[in-house]
Protein backbone atom coordinates (compact mmCIF):
# COMPACT_ATOMS: atom_id res chain seq x y z
CA UNK A 1 0.00 0.00 0.00
CA UNK A 2 1.47 3.16 -1.03
CA UNK A 3 1.51 5.06 1.89
CA UNK A 4 1.90 8.69 2.43
CA UNK A 5 1.28 9.51 6.38
CA UNK A 6 0.19 7.83 9.34
CA UNK A 7 -1.31 9.95 12.34
CA UNK A 8 -1.63 8.23 15.57
CA UNK A 9 -4.20 9.23 18.32
CA UNK A 10 -3.78 6.91 21.05
CA UNK A 11 -5.82 8.54 23.63
CA UNK A 12 -8.82 8.54 20.93
CA UNK A 13 -7.42 4.90 19.79
CA UNK A 14 -7.53 6.02 16.94
CA UNK A 15 -5.46 5.55 13.75
CA UNK A 16 -5.30 7.41 10.17
CA UNK A 17 -3.68 5.95 7.48
CA UNK A 18 -3.31 8.28 4.35
CA UNK A 19 -2.38 6.61 1.24
CA UNK A 20 -2.18 7.14 -2.62
CA UNK A 21 -3.20 4.49 -5.49
CA UNK A 22 -2.61 5.12 -8.83
CA UNK A 23 -6.38 4.11 -10.05
CA UNK A 24 -9.85 5.61 -10.53
CA UNK A 25 -11.28 6.52 -7.57
CA UNK A 26 -14.44 4.26 -8.81
CA UNK A 27 -11.93 1.20 -9.00
CA UNK A 28 -10.45 1.85 -5.33
CA UNK A 29 -13.73 2.30 -3.97
CA UNK A 30 -14.76 -1.27 -5.65
CA UNK A 31 -11.75 -2.82 -4.12
CA UNK A 32 -12.27 -1.43 -0.42
CA UNK A 33 -15.66 -2.67 -0.56
CA UNK A 34 -14.51 -6.33 -2.09
CA UNK A 35 -13.09 -8.25 0.90
CA UNK A 36 -11.39 -10.74 -2.11
CA UNK A 37 -10.09 -7.68 -3.41
CA UNK A 38 -9.14 -5.63 -0.32
CA UNK A 39 -7.26 -9.14 0.60
CA UNK A 40 -4.58 -8.87 -2.65
CA UNK A 41 -3.45 -5.05 -1.30
CA UNK A 42 -4.07 -4.87 2.61
CA UNK A 43 -1.16 -6.30 4.78
CA UNK A 44 2.46 -6.43 4.08
CA UNK A 45 3.66 -8.77 1.06
CA UNK A 46 5.26 -11.55 3.58
CA UNK A 47 1.97 -11.24 5.41
CA UNK A 48 -1.01 -11.12 3.38
CA UNK A 49 -4.25 -10.60 4.65
CA UNK A 50 -7.43 -12.83 5.16
CA UNK A 51 -10.75 -11.40 5.43
CA UNK A 52 -13.01 -13.55 8.17
CA UNK A 53 -15.60 -10.46 8.22
CA UNK A 54 -16.22 -7.46 6.09
CA UNK A 55 -19.47 -5.42 7.01
CA UNK A 56 -18.47 -2.25 4.51
CA UNK A 57 -21.36 0.20 5.85
CA UNK A 58 -20.70 2.68 7.94
CA UNK A 59 -19.56 1.70 11.30
CA UNK A 60 -19.61 -1.73 10.44
CA UNK A 61 -17.08 -3.94 11.31
CA UNK A 62 -13.96 -6.21 9.74
CA UNK A 63 -11.92 -8.85 10.72
CA UNK A 64 -8.74 -10.25 9.17
CA UNK A 65 -5.92 -12.06 10.29
CA UNK A 66 -2.42 -11.98 8.75
CA UNK A 67 -0.44 -15.06 7.45
CA UNK A 68 3.23 -15.09 7.39
CA UNK A 69 5.76 -17.82 6.67
CA UNK A 70 6.20 -18.53 9.92
CA UNK A 71 3.09 -17.84 11.49
CA UNK A 72 -0.42 -16.54 11.68
CA UNK A 73 -1.95 -13.57 13.56
CA UNK A 74 -4.97 -13.90 15.93
CA UNK A 75 -8.20 -12.05 14.34
CA UNK A 76 -7.64 -8.14 14.09
CA UNK A 77 -10.48 -6.20 14.46
CA UNK A 78 -11.66 -2.33 13.08
CA UNK A 79 -14.49 -0.54 12.02
CA UNK A 80 -15.50 1.84 9.08
CA UNK A 81 -15.63 5.71 9.61
CA UNK A 82 -18.64 7.14 10.97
Amino acid sequence: MPITSVTKEPEKLSLTVVADFPVPRKRLWAAWADPRQLERFWGPPFAPATFTHHDFRTGGRAEYFLSGPTARSGPIPGSSPR
